[in-house]
């Protein structure tokens, strides 16, 4: 939240924005906003009930003609990984001042991929965390069934955050929608 702080500072809008740190499941808002973003894969890591859940409440949140943003993984370059590498792939990447070690499994037959990250300090070369989770990858599809079941219709699906179109090779797959 202190980051979130400075930043509303920074741009002067203290008076327009409110920060709530809340389990989006437990989310209750009725009509409020005109827009919902959900940036960075911050969706699918629960069951599908639960992420159709979310939907909906996210739904409800906004008023009609509200916008909502939901970026995701692409489904399709996930499952040509998971092809091209048999389902399993371990690769490693920086992240600011750690060394990220990921080893990843993908479930293509329930549309899974499950993580585990190894957090390595750059400097003193010592693990400072593991992180292992399991998130839901939904074909374009079935985010377009999820939206209209919760009365939001999909305007677009995008490949990239330069709004290049979305591609099977995109990736990311970011969905536009709107509250009917």
């Amino acid at each position: 939240m202190n980051v979130a702080s400075s930043r509303i500072k920074e741009f002067g809008v203290e008076d327009r924005v409110e920060i709530v740190a809340r389990d989006m499941r437990e989310i209750d808002y009725r009509e409020e906003f005109d827009g919902a973003y959900m940036f960075f894969t911050t969706f699918g890591y629960f069951s599908d009930r639960e992420n159709i859940d979310v939907i909906n409440r996210l739904s409800r949140a906004l008023r009609a003609g509200g916008r909502v943003l939901i970026d995701l993984w692409n489904p399709a370059r996930t499952m040509h990984i998971a092809y091209e590498y048999g389902g399993h792939v371990n690769r490693w990447f920086e992240a600011g001042e750690y060394i990220v070690l990921e080893d990843s499994s993908h479930d293509v037959l329930n549309g899974f991929v499950r993580v585990k990250r190894i957090y390595v300090d750059k400097e003193s070369r010592r693990i400072v965390a593991e992180r292992v989770f399991k998130v839901r990858v939904y074909m374009p599809w079935e985010v377009r069934e999820i939206f209209e079941g919760a009365s939001l219709k999909v305007l677009r699906f995008l490949g990239d955050y330069s709004g290049g179109e979305y591609s099977p090779s995109s990736v990311r797959m970011i969905v536009i929608g709107v509250k009917t």
